[in-house]
């Protein structure tokens, strides 16, 4: 393991102490004393070195073609990961279908053989498929900017809101504004995410004809455009669309902020794990796809694009935290 120490004098002189570490001994390999301008030098020099690749190395590379579809919410992340495994592999090409845009999509058209990855939020219990769990995503409730008051919701308020029973944000302590409850197509994925999580055990169970002012969008960006251009409106995003959505405010849940400690320890209980599905027998290029994906350099990016790497959750937060099924078998 390689050790770098940093020390500083009182007269702004700093000592850079580099270390090897073999088996529990250490040895001083360099001792270099320099100004506070070259020490800085030194670490950003240090820390681009130790960024991971953010490319596929040429041993992934695979010449052939496959597709892809499935979850709006992990298109961001495959996109761009898509996007660098070209640059290195040229001869590879990996089209993304975004007509194929939700979980139940995205599973039933690769059991039918006609895309090669599906991606998914929920849990696929079609044996013919290969699960590859890939990273959390967060999942936030969000109102329009307008609603100054709002700043926390109970998983109770929310419930009685998407029950119909809450209509007016007064009746919450903001202005008097009649609510717009903002919902994903049933098809969603999200969808199901909010369900279990947010909306199970409801009584009576959710119903979208009791609801005065009700719409459904077919993608989390559109779920996010629509509560930041109604007034009174509220639905749930990812965090990546609700943080570069203007004109909208995120409200914690029973009073926990949606952040990836939160997530780890399951103290906030609004998020899943992201899965791509393969076929039993993928082609190369498939294989080489979800090893770069899965691979110890993808996760900086994983972490960098606003989802937590699924090796960086505990198997005991995991556990306590079980994804959805999806129906119908798919």
């Amino acid at each position: 393991m390689k050790i770098l120490h940093i020390y500083r004098n009182n007269d702004g002189i700093s000592t850079i102490c580099y270390q090897k570490s073999d088996s529990g001994t250490s040895r001083k390999l360099v001792i270099v004393r320099v100004g506070a301008a070259l020490v800085l030098v030194a670490l950003v020099f240090i820390i681009i070195r130790l960024l991971p690749p953010l490319s596929p190395t040429k041993s992934l590379c695979a010449p052939s073609s496959i597709a892809v579809g499935g979850s709006t919410a992990l298109f961001p992340l495959i996109n761009t990961m898509v996007q660098n495994y070209h640059q290195t592999c040229p001869d590879a090409t990996i089209s993304i279908k975004q007509n194929i845009a939700s979980s139940k999509a995205g599973l039933s058209t690769l059991a039918a053989g006609n895309i090669q990855i599906g991606n998914s939020d929920l849990v696929s219990s079609n044996l013919s498929l290969v699960d590859h769990p890939i990273a959390a995503v967060i999942y936030v409730m969000i109102v329009n900017q307008d609603m100054l008051q709002i700043n926390n919701l109970s998983i109770s308020q929310i419930q009685k809101i998407y029950q119909g029973s809450i209509t007016n944000w007064a009746s919450l302590g903001g202005s008097n504004e009649p609510i717009t409850v903002v919902n994903r197509t049933s098809t969603s994925g999200t969808r199901a995410i909010f369900e279990k999580y947010i909306l199970e055990g409801m009584t009576p169970p959710f119903n979208p004809s009791k609801i005065v002012h009700y719409d459904e969008e077919d993608t989390s960006e559109l779920v996010a455009h629509k509560v930041a251009s109604t007034r009174g409106a509220i639905g749930y995003v990812n965090l990546r669309d609700a943080l570069s959505t203007e004109n909208l405010r995120i409200v914690t849940i029973d009073g926990i902020q949606a952040t990836p400690e939160n997530v780890k320890s399951n103290a906030y209980t609004f998020w899943t794990i992201e899965h791509i599905y393969t076929q039993i027998n993928p082609s190369d290029l498939t294989i080489a796809f979800v090893q770069y994906v899965d691979s110890n350099g993808s996760r900086w990016l994983i972490s960098n694009l606003g989802y937590i790497p699924f090796h960086d959750i505990a198997p005991a937060t995991l556990n306590q935290h079980p994804s959805p099924i999806a129906p119908d078998g798919l």
